[in-house]
């Protein structure tokens, strides 16, 4: 191993100790986005222990909410993918991911890398006896550590797989070249030590020529790989809801259910007669009047309660977080009575579809690098060392989403725009498609003219049959 790999393989040995506070740090933030949040609400003034164990917690779902609207139209609908200059590798990319429902799972790797910063999937070679030989898995940022490239902090040269089974921690430590896997002892109640620090177990030489794995971040690298995630901004701000909604809960409880009072009362004295029962109630020392008799009596002091301020100070905290985020409140509120117009509605969105866009174009680097993962794997699996070729030089990847349905106005505009000649069919083609050049705007055209060809060539006429045709379709649906 080269010193820097040396290193990295102390650092496993050792249980990965300079990553322990962003992991515990990302498995918080998980657990506010699995709704687990509970378990960090803290306990009440003068509550035990035992007593904060048995009662329900309520936390608020803000944190998976959020990130479900960020990511909601990333891949709603997908995009098509074709390499265009490989006929050999584009047929066995696309067979692999119809297998492993890769809108569902990059969509998947957006949610976790917008939570928590990055994600990775990897592509897995399961062997020539199962139906489907390679699968795609994800990895989130509680299950990974990335190692950046010495010369090009930006680049992830070597990462490190967390996963757990039988009580026992695996790493498995993946270069370009290698695999090596190392296994912690078996965790037990009874043990104190061991757990964490780690013994190499294997190591295997891929032959990949590169990690087997495509990384996800939720903003491109420009300085390191490491940032601070959106996830953590998120469940500090889902702790802060559900302390007020506990506080909440706790004045609710009191108000329906006081504490009790109970003045001048004798020793062994009980509201119904029986010395070992005194309901609850809590003995104020007696205290003789000037006539000196003494008067038992109970009190149930009750506190006020104001419920509709104690929502509307968590309604305005959230309403804070989505407005400082850029998620439509129509979305979040889901309130349909209370809808704006359509125009207001889009508007409100507008950020909303910035932000998908600017995603969409992210990913079509990162998506590139998963699909070069994929090829790698399977030239090496099945022998193919054009495909494994393809993988490892670099592939011309086009995504293509559907563009957003046009109004009435736009299509005036760009009927004009052709007409005034100010600009061509082609440009008005790439701005409504979105396409990032102008070859990915002609690859369209000149798809559209080849459907327009076979359509003609069908129905036995041109231009004028096609519309004939489509009118008549039209009819009779």
């Amino acid at each position: 191993m080269t010193p820097f790999e040396r290193s990295i393989d102390a650092e496993v040995l050792a249980g990965l100790p300079n990553e322990q506070e962003r992991l515990a740090e990302a498995t918080r933030v998980l657990d506010y986005y699995h709704l687990r949040g509970g378990m960090h609400v803290p306990r009440r003034r003068g509550e035990s222990t035992t007593a904060w164990s048995a009662r329900p917690r309520q936390t608020h779902p803000l944190t998976r909410r959020v990130i479900k609207i960020l990511c909601s139209k990333t891949y709603s609908p997908g995009p098509t993918r074709t390499i265009a200059d490989d006929p050999a590798a584009d047929p066995i990319l696309q067979e692999v991911y119809r297998d492993n429902l890769i809108d569902q799972m990059v969509a998947a790797a957006d949610r976790m890398a917008t939570l928590l910063h990055f994600a990775a999937v990897q592509a897995v070679d399961l062997g020539s006896e199962s139906l489907k030989p390679f699968r795609l898995r994800l990895w989130d940022a509680s299950q990974l550590a990335l190692y950046a490239d010495p010369n090009d902090p930006t680049r992830c040269a070597a990462l490190i797989t967390i996963d757990r089974a039988d009580n026992r921690t695996r790493y498995r430590f993946w270069t370009a070249e290698f695999c090596r896997e190392y296994l912690t002892e078996k965790w037990s109640r009874d043990r104190t030590s061991g757990a964490r620090t780690s013994r190499f177990v294997s190591q295997v030489d891929h032959g990949y020529g590169r990690p087997p794995f495509g990384l996800v971040f939720n903003e491109r690298p420009t300085s390191g790989l490491y940032s601070e995630p959106l996830g953590a901004y998120l469940a500090d701000r889902n702790a802060a809801i559900d302390v007020k909604i506990d506080r909440m809960d706790e004045a609710v409880v009191a108000f329906h259910s006081p504490r009790g009072f109970v003045f001048n009362a004798p020793p062994g004295w009980s509201p119904d007669g029986d010395p070992d029962d005194v309901a609850g109630l809590v003995r104020v020392p007696r205290v003789q009047t000037e006539d000196g008799n003494v008067e038992v009596r109970v009190e149930y002091p009750q506190p006020g309660l104001n419920v509709e301020s104690g929502w509307l100070d968590v309604e305005k905290a959230i309403d804070t977080v989505m407005e400082g985020l850029g998620v439509p409140q129509t979305l979040y509120r889901m309130d349909q009575a209370s809808l704006p117009s359509g125009e207001s509605q889009k508007a409100e969105q507008q950020p909303l579809i910035d932000y998908a866009e600017d995603r969409r174009e992210l990913f079509k680097s990162w998506e590139t690098d998963l699909a070069e993962a994929v090829l790698a794997v399977v030239g090496t699996a099945t022998g193919n060392a054009a495909v494994k070729e393809a993988g490892a030089r670099g592939i011309n990847l086009t995504l293509r989403w559907p563009p957003e349905e046009p109004s009435v106005e736009d299509v005036q505009t760009d009927q004009l725009t052709v007409a005034e000649r100010s600009a061509s069919l082609l440009q008005v083609v790439q701005k409504r498609n979105r396409y990032a050049s102008r070859d990915e705007a002609m690859q369209h055209m000149e798809q559209v003219a080849r459907d327009d060809a076979d359509l003609a060539a069908l129905f036995g006429g041109g231009p004028d049959v096609l519309d004939s045709a489509a009118a008549e379709g039209s009819t009779n649906g």
